[in-house]
């Protein structure tokens, strides 16, 4: 019969910590995530302590524990995934945004466009005015031939869609 029932997950948890910050560019040895405190893990706790300025014991005691979690906590939220924001008008239903047009969203396309330029060389550039000019129709032209979508130089919620597609998988691949 085990002592401790909560010991190999309290182990495990301390190894996440360690190793997420290490992930995070920390001089930090990646411990393995298995619930068993072995040399890996506590020359890990010590490589922490050193840098968090804690006294080197490879224990993990009230103060470590409690600053180990709430770096752990910092460095998720500083690398979790962006939120999405559908910024694309629900009503009317099938909304289109069609040349010469001002609008807040037609800024947004521009810059789209703008970035999936440094990808594709057959997108013009345009300026971020807010208005459906002649250059941004033509981007949208180009955008909507490569997609083989309907070229109507209108942006509908199929347009919008395939833009904010293109537009996140680019910049993930260009992250990476």
């Amino acid at each position: 019969m085990q002592k401790r029932p909560n010991e190999r997950q309290t182990i495990a948890a301390l190894q996440r910590y360690l190793r997420q910050l290490a992930f995070d560019g920390h001089p930090i040895p990646q411990p393995p995530v298995d619930g068993i405190f072995d040399t890996r893990t506590e020359q890990a706790l010590r490589a922490y302590q050193v840098l968090a300025g804690l006294a080197v014991t490879g224990v993990a005691d009230a103060i470590t524990w409690e600053r180990l979690f709430a770096d752990y906590e910092a460095s998720l939220e500083r690398n979790q995934v962006s939120e999405g924001l559908d910024l694309f008008p629900s009503s009317p239903q099938d909304y289109v945004l069609y040349p010469e047009e001002e609008h807040f969203l037609v800024e947004a396309i521009q810059f789209i466009l703008n970035e999936l330029r440094l990808w594709y060389d057959d997108i013009p550039p345009n300026g971020q005015s807010g208005v459906f000019d002649d250059a941004t129709r033509q981007g949208i032209i180009a955008f909507q031939k490569r997609q083989g979508l309907t070229v109507n130089a209108s942006v509908d919620r199929i347009t919008w869609n395939a833009l904010a597609r293109d537009y996140r998988r680019l910049r993930s691949r260009n992250e990476q």
